[in-house]
């Protein structure tokens, strides 16, 4: 790293960072706007060392880097033809890509995206890695901003949930493609929010055309990059506009029928998609998730893998032997792999999975203490947090389980899990400090009265 291009980029993020503080003051979390940022530069370096020094340069982080390199020194010498690769995708035998990468599209997508930034920062790799943790931590801390607007009483557990907790700042840290995929996702679903529940200041019409800028590029994106997310995701937050609307129209007592209401809505969102293309109809979308999976078993070590029961074998899976009904059955297996896998007794002295084990067993008390307290609460949400909470749910739930399927490797798994655990924690650490706050208050007033 040049001493001197290391000095103008830090001199830059530095003014980026303080100008930004100076725009969100009256933010709920302005008073830990330098922590996450500095925690997340931090972790971002954790992230590069971990692959360089335990997995000696390998990893996706600095293969590609490699590939990315390979793109960039073409910009340098022909930047024509690195025009035609990066509209175009036109493939060029010579340059030395690798095949992989050209085969799939996501992959040459990252490349693509990430070349931009490397010709930024003159191909140095921790000048990246800072810029990437630094925009994931923007759309991090800006969503922690808006839940605690709708959700005042778990100030503290989106603290921790989004700004603090380690695995979460890891695996979304760093150069890697995760780091944008939250700060696309994190910094839409704020603004979404603050639209709905009226917390947004928009002042003018340029402001309304960069959302809807952000909510294109968040797509385009998640289209290319992250499907399964976007597959997830659009679906609950239509359904959760739909619901609410009608419950607020024609008022539903029961929360059973509420739930049901959400669930037919959704599905019935799904169903019409899938038929849209053939890359969406379910057979398609199966045989994609079979691929995925066996791709990750066959290069996985058994103690690191979820294993499935898929009739008549186990593990990997035969063309004969996924169906709907296979997909259905190993559901719940998927999904609770997906929240509390590794264990404790299934670490086998690996200390990265130890760390592990020792977040899923803090994640599984919060669930089982926050399901308590989300039944002792006293305070009646409106029917939008009702459905808000039910969307998150649900979101979690769908792509915990499809995640699980197409990487059943508890440690990739731990990686792309990290869309969807910050809001789980969130949710589950906001109902245990709701209550504490709710038992504080009676308590208080109990001594009063007496």
């Amino acid at each position: 790293m040049s001493l001197f291009v290391a000095s103008i980029h830090f001199l830059l993020l530095s003014i980026i960072i303080y100008q930004l503080k100076q725009k969100y003051k009256s933010q709920p979390l302005v008073r830990w706007w330098y922590v996450a940022i500095f925690v997340k530069l931090l972790f971002g370096v954790f992230y590069g060392l971990i692959y360089l020094k335990i997995y000696g340069g390998g990893g996706d982080s600095f293969l590609y880097y490699k590939e990315v390199s390979v793109l960039v020194n073409l910009a340098y010498t022909d930047f024509g033809e690195y025009w035609n690769i990066f509209w175009y995708n036109q493939y060029n035998p010579y340059i030395n890509i690798s095949i992989d990468a050209w085969r799939q599209e996501r992959v040459l997508a990252t490349i693509k995206f990430l070349s931009i930034l490397q010709i930024f920062t003159l191909n140095d790799y921790w000048l990246q890695s800072f810029y990437l943790s630094f925009l994931s931590a923007w759309g991090i801390w800006k969503l922690a901003n808006t839940l605690i607007k709708i959700f005042p009483s778990t100030y503290f557990s989106a603290i921790f949930a989004f700004l603090l907790f380690p695995s979460v700042q890891l695996w979304s840290s760093g150069y890697t493609k995760e780091s944008i995929t939250m700060f696309f996702l994190c910094f839409s679903l704020s603004y979404f929010l603050e639209i709905y529940f009226n917390y947004a200041k928009i002042s003018n019409k340029w402001h309304y055309l960069k959302i809807f800028l952000l909510f294109f590029a968040t797509i385009i994106w998640l289209y290319l990059v992250k499907f399964y997310y976007l597959a997830a995701l659009l679906p609950t937050i239509f359904a959760f506009i739909i619901v609410d609307f009608i419950v607020k129209k024609i008022k539903i007592k029961y929360h059973f029928l509420k739930i049901v209401l959400f669930l037919f809505v959704w599905f019935s969102l799904v169903i019409p998609i899938t038929q849209l293309h053939s890359a969406l109809k379910i057979d398609y979308f199966l045989l994609a998730l079979v691929y995925n999976h066996n791709t990750t078993y066959i290069a996985s070590h058994p103690n690191d893998l979820i294993h499935y029961s898929i009739y008549p074998v186990q593990g990997y899976i035969t063309l004969e032997g996924y169906s709907l009904y296979s997909f259905l059955y190993n559901a719940p297996t998927a999904f609770f792999s997906a929240c509390f896998r590794p264990f404790l007794w299934e670490t086998y002295g690996q200390k990265l999975k130890i760390l592990m084990a020792l977040e899923n067993t803090f994640f599984l008390f919060s669930v089982l203490i926050g399901t308590f307290c989300a039944f002792r609460i006293k305070i009646k949400s409106n029917h939008s947090h009702y459905f808000l909470v039910l969307a998150l749910l649900w979101y979690s739930i769908i792509l915990l389980t499809i995640l699980a399927f197409a990487s059943p490797n508890l440690g990739s798994l731990m990686r792309y899990r990290i869309a969807v655990y910050p809001f789980l924690l969130y949710l589950f650490l906001g109902w245990i400090e709701t209550y504490i706050i709710e038992f504080r208050l009676e308590m208080k007033n109990k001594l009063k009265i007496k």
